[in-house]
């Protein structure tokens, strides 16, 4: 299942986001809220990518080093934690004119969903990482979180930004997420009734 879910993982936000384009209901002021978190995850989705490269888009398992600098330096996967964040932040904008317990049950949702995938997905890939890596990856790790960064970084960073790799391989993300931005803004301003 780990392996299905990292060959497709380009495509594991894909239902979540249906879900919150059918039934999202937002407002101008969620939907605001929402865009600065989307804004924030694909920043450090970019920045991240940026020294990752075209490995984070192969249906495989790959990794000629270790990378530890950039986000790296402070989270060890910063690019799952930008797809939370911007997860986390169309769901704020799809809650904007449901009740309490209605936008109660949106985030459990995500929370449920962007758990489960992730969790098997960072699994494989540490699993990974170790055996190709053996114990400079068991010292990086013990040092950097694997999803919550903190400001303690490490101490000996490895790897080099690059703004074309950045961008040729970012844009796969970044064409959908502005989709699904723009279809939220007209949701509000035409107030399509949808559920």
């Amino acid at each position: 299942m780990r392996e299905f879910l990292f060959r497709y993982r380009g495509y594991t936000m894909a239902p979540f986001g249906f879900f919150l384009l059918i039934f999202g209901k937002p407002d101008i002021e969620s939907f605001f809220l929402g865009l600065g978190l989307c804004v924030l995850g694909e920043l450090l989705r970019i920045w991240g990518v940026g020294y990752a490269g075209a490995s984070t888009r192969k249906s495989y398992l790959e990794a000629k080093k270790l990378i530890t600098a950039g986000p790296f330096r402070y989270v060890r996967h910063p690019l799952y934690l930008g797809n939370a964040l911007i997860g986390l932040g169309g769901t704020i904008m799809a809650v904007g004119r449901y009740s309490g317990g209605s936008r109660g049950i949106f985030f459990l949702i995500w929370l449920i969903f962007y758990g489960s995938v992730y969790a098997s997905l960072i699994s494989l890939e540490e699993e990974f990482l170790k055996k190709e890596f053996g114990e400079v990856y068991l010292q990086y790790r013990q040092t950097v979180p694997p999803i919550l960064p903190t400001f303690i970084s490490f101490p000996a960073p490895s790897g080099k930004y690059d703004w074309n790799k950045a961008w040729s391989t970012e844009i796969h993300t970044l064409a959908p997420l502005l989709a699904v931005i723009l279809i939220m803004f007209i949701k509000i301003h035409l107030s399509f009734p949808l559920p």
